[in-house]
This record gives C-alpha cells, structure tokens and sequence, in this order.
C-alpha cells in the first residue's frame, strides 16, 4: 500500500499526506488519459482500414457502371473525408512547448505562427514534481498544482476533440458503405 493510503487510512491529515495522494490521483488521471487517446488511434487504425477495403471492393465496379457522376464524386469526397478524419487522430500530438488554456486555442493566431500552443502533456520537469512532492515552497506547490489540472484540461480537450473526428469518421464509414453499395449493385 502507499504511504498516503496508509496514512489516510489511519487518519492522519497533514499536508504531505494530502499532496501525495493529489500527485498518485494525477499521475493516475494522465496515465488514463494517454491509454484513452491510444484506444482511440487504435480504433481509428480500424476505420481506416475499413474505408480502405469498402474503397477497394465497391470502388472499381462502381466507377466503372454508369451512374451519374454527382453519386460517385459523392462517394469519393465521403472516401476522402473518412480517410481524413482518421489521419487527424492518428496525427501526433504537440508536446512540447508551453501549455495554453483550451479555451483560448481558438484566440491563438493560427498560420503562419511560430508559437503552437502544446496540446498534450502527460509528463513534468523533475524539479517541478520533487517541489510537489517534498511540499517546500508552497507557492510552488501551488503553481504545480495548476499545471496539474491544466494539463488535464488540456488532455481532455484533446481527448474530445479526436473523438469527435472518430464519431465522423464511423458516421462517414456508415455513408461511404451505403454509397458504394448502392453504386457497385444496381
């Protein structure tokens, strides 16, 4: 058992007790979100490969018939946009650089920009987490702190953001079928 367990458990509160189990809650919270975001490339690998293969069969004896060219350049950009939406979850993340508030990603100047806002953080500077954990300045505990829930913050809207493009691209997926189906057997 830890140490902040145990002595939670005994009923002990004193600060450093509080700080390590804030800290392990953390560390837990960031480890969780790095397997969700990898749980979600791994879905979006799937998709991707799934556009391919419905591409690959429906494809070439869709085109080939003669069908009105508005459905099958419909096909198409669905194929292409389910093709981009999964490259944008597998895109990497920024982690590197400083952390901006997500709510004022949409305030950043966008290209051409030398400063990109980091959009991940899932580690810290060693400095930083021996000042959280030994407790010494409490200032600087404090402003750990705030890197904690902002990094969290800032995980989370990453998460949002690239499930929603994986909602997109299984919705686009559903179409994609449905088009080149529709094309390749009437």
């Amino acid at each position: 058992m830890s140490g902040w367990l145990e002595a939670i458990m005994a009923g002990r509160k004193d600060r450093s007790t509080a700080q390590a189990f804030k800290y392990e809650e953390t560390k837990r919270i960031l480890d969780r979100q790095a397997a969700v975001l990898s749980e979600l490339r791994d879905r979006a690998n799937i998709l991707l490969a799934a556009n391919a293969i419905v591409a690959t069969l429906f494809g070439s004896s869709a085109l080939g018939k003669n069908h009105p060219l508005a459905l099958k350049i419909l096909a198409l950009v669905t194929f292409g946009f389910g093709i981009g939406a999964c490259i944008s979850i597998l895109w990497p993340v920024r982690d590197a650089g400083d952390l901006a508030d997500p709510s004022q990603w949409r305030t950043l100047p966008r290209w051409p920009c030398r400063y990109r806002p980091r959009r991940w953080q899932v580690t810290f500077k060693p400095d930083d987490v021996a000042a959280y954990v030994e407790g010494t300045d409490s200032s600087r505990v404090d402003n750990v702190s705030k890197q904690f829930r902002l990094s969290r913050k800032t995980n989370w809207e990453t998460i949002k953001r690239r499930t929603r493009f994986l909602m997109c691209a299984g919705m686009l997926l559903a179409v994609q079928v449905g088009l080149w189906s529709w094309l390749a057997l009437s």
